[in-house]
């Protein structure tokens, strides 16, 4: 891979010479060279630059540092960094760079800010003691000026969609009976990848929200060209729906999908649509696709086998559509999907309730009915970000997803001390995200997660929860069990099925 990559980077060097193009990693090569060699340069500046404040300093790279490194001898430095918060390695940033500087700042002088005014004293109780384990010397202990609090929970979950319901639940209790708004809870997980089952539990209990750092699951690509099979079954009426469907199909473009649609609106409903959609398209296109159709048609009050049987019958295409990422990443997308269709009773429901309208609430984007709604309305979404895309973000209440085992470090990083600490430091981020309320989830499949180890041999020691006091947190057993809503054992009398019915 590495002599494949250095190929690469040449030809990239060369043609940015032929075009004279500078990319940004240049801009501070050329101005930090410029700096070094240059005495002229060193103090025509030392005449515009007397103080240099530099933010975030624990995010700066080796080149960053290179280009800062001549300023000390024209202006005084002055940083700003939580070296506990160094968790960009993966874009360059070197936590040496904070950790050394009074090593590369000659008779530097560090002021330790230990005042926290966001979070609890018990959530900061919590986070100073997963950094006091740290074989690195943070040498830092915050103290809140706000006072005692709510201890930190940990809830034990089963799974993904137990997890789900229980943060689901909470968020709605806390909006129907606390007085607190959706804009006022906080979902933090390594990944959004992770957050696909919550954000499937959400759309089915009309919970607006917004992700950061991410795909929005029922905007992936993938997931809409599944459900557009779904839209125009549910409404043969449904152009854009059709649109979709149709040119998904290799071979089929626009203007062959347009002279399709606009025999297809001659219909009068899907039963006539299913019995005649193969001989409008004709040939092997008209076979598969009207079986498809038709499937779906007969499977019209099983939602979740309308899902099954139409992603069987678009796995290969899509597979084929989508192959640079399929396995990695769009595959396992479609059983979050089946689950979610089975909480509906009929494909109707799920179009109307879990795509069109909370499609629009995605974005914190409500349904306008009738009359324009406030900004306020407007903003009050939940928010699920990445721990990385986290940073500057606080909220009352905050959820920490799946703080467990060969998660909380990394499998991949148990060979690498350096990378177990990044991980370490991502918790606390976490952690520290919490203004009044922390919930921690963790899974109980994972080893050693209930029941300590003293095998410090085994790789799940390094689990940063392992030696956790019990006086830091309260465990909880999750209260709300996953019960499928009541309309889905009784149906609603009027049938969506075959699109809207204005009886």
């Amino acid at each position: 891979m590495r002599p494949k990559v250095e190929v690469l980077l040449k030809a990239y060097q060369i043609k940015k010479g032929d075009g004279r193009y500078l990319d940004y990693d240049d801009l501070l090569l050329i101005v930090a060279n410029r700096l070094r060699n240059d005495e002229e340069a060193r103090t025509i500046l030392s005449h515009q630059v007397k103080h240099l404040l530099i933010d975030e300093f624990q995010d700066t790279n080796p080149l960053q540092w290179y280009l800062l490194e001549p300023f000390l001898q024209i202006a005084n430095f002055y940083c700003v960094g939580d070296d506990a918060q160094s968790i960009y390695s993966f874009r360059g940033a070197d936590f040496k760079n904070v950790h050394l500087f009074k090593e590369r700042v000659p008779e530097s002088e560090v002021l330790i800010l230990d005042k926290n005014y966001r979070s609890t004293q018990e959530i900061l109780d919590l986070s100073n003691w997963l950094i006091e384990e740290s074989s690195l010397d943070y040498n830092k202990k915050l103290i809140s000026t706000r006072g005692e609090g709510i201890k930190p929970k940990l809830i034990n979950v089963a799974s993904q969609w137990e997890e789900a319901n229980f943060i689901a639940e909470n968020i709605l209790e806390n909006f129907t009976e606390n007085n607190k708004n959706f804009i006022d809870h906080l979902i933090l997980s390594k990944s959004t990848y992770y957050t696909k089952p919550l954000q499937a539990v959400f759309i089915q209990k009309k919970i607006p929200y917004v992700t950061y750092g991410g795909r929005k699951f029922m905007e992936a690509a993938h997931i809409k060209d599944v459900i557009s099979a779904l839209r125009v079954v549910n409404n043969v009426y449904d152009e854009i729906g059709w649109m979709r469907f149709l040119t998904f199909w290799d071979g089929i473009g626009e203007i062959k999908a347009g002279k399709y649609i606009s025999k297809i609106l001659e219909f009068k409903d899907p039963l006539e649509c299913a019995q005649n959609l193969e001989d409008v398209i004709g040939g092997t296109d008209g076979e598969k696709i009207g079986e498809i159709y038709n499937t779906i048609f007969i499977n019209s009050g099983n939602v979740k086998k309308a899902i099954q049987e139409t992603y069987s019958k678009m796995e290969l295409p899509l597979a084929f559509k989508y192959r640079k990422d399929w396995e990695e990443k769009r595959k396992s997308d479609f059983p979050v999907l089946e689950m979610l269709g089975d909480n509906y009773s009929t494909i109707g429901q799920l179009i109307s309730e879990g795509i069109l309208e909370n499609a629009k609430q995605l974005n914190g984007e409500p349904v306008l009915e009738g009359s324009q709604l406030n900004d306020s309305e407007i903003k009050d979404h939940v928010i699920i970000s990445t721990v990385h895309s986290a940073k500057g973000l606080e909220s009352d209440v905050c959820y920490v997803l799946n703080v467990s085992p060969k998660v909380y470090p990394s499998a991949w990083n148990l060979h690498s001390e350096e990378s177990i600490e990044e991980d370490r430091r991502v918790l606390y981020v976490a952690l520290t995200r919490a203004k009044n309320e922390l919930y921690i989830t963790r899974d109980t499949n994972s080893i050693n997660t209930v029941n300590n180890s003293d095998n410090s041999s085994d790789a799940s020691s390094k689990y940063f929860l392992e030696k956790l006091p019990e006086n830091l947190i309260d465990q909880i057993i999750n209260p709300f069990s996953i019960i499928k809503p009541r309309d889905i054992l009784t149906p609603n009398k009027i049938d969506l099925s075959t699109g809207m019915d204005f009886s």
